[in-house]
């Protein structure tokens, strides 16, 4: 557990511990639907990234990643397409191509 009075160093350690434990639970997790909710700088795009890549490798291959932020929509779909790894768009675009083909 992670305390204010610890040293530095070994705060972040626990702290990087922490972290891996849950991105592990989140890539194990057999939900077909993830939220990832966090701050900048924290790892999303890496994150989006590995639970896309253990997708594949479980042949789902249809993956889309949606955000309500422009700039991690660019970042995304500059880590993620280009890989085929998965369809990214805000979701107010992706709404709104699905209106349209209806």
């Amino acid at each position: 557990m992670l305390q204010k009075n610890m040293p530095e160093e070994e705060y972040y350690k626990k702290f990087k511990e922490e972290a891996d434990c849950y991105i592990d639970e989140i890539i194990k997790s057999d939900h077909p639907k993830k939220l990832i909710l966090a701050g900048p700088g924290s790892g999303k795009s890496a994150l989006f990234q590995k639970v896309c890549e253990s997708n594949i490798q479980n042949g789902k291959t249809k993956n889309i990643v949606l955000s309500f932020i422009n700039e991690l929509v660019v970042d995304l779909k500059r880590d993620l397409e280009p890989k085929k790894l998965a369809r990214v768009s805000t979701l107010h675009s992706f709404a709104l191509k699905e209106l349209r083909k209806t």
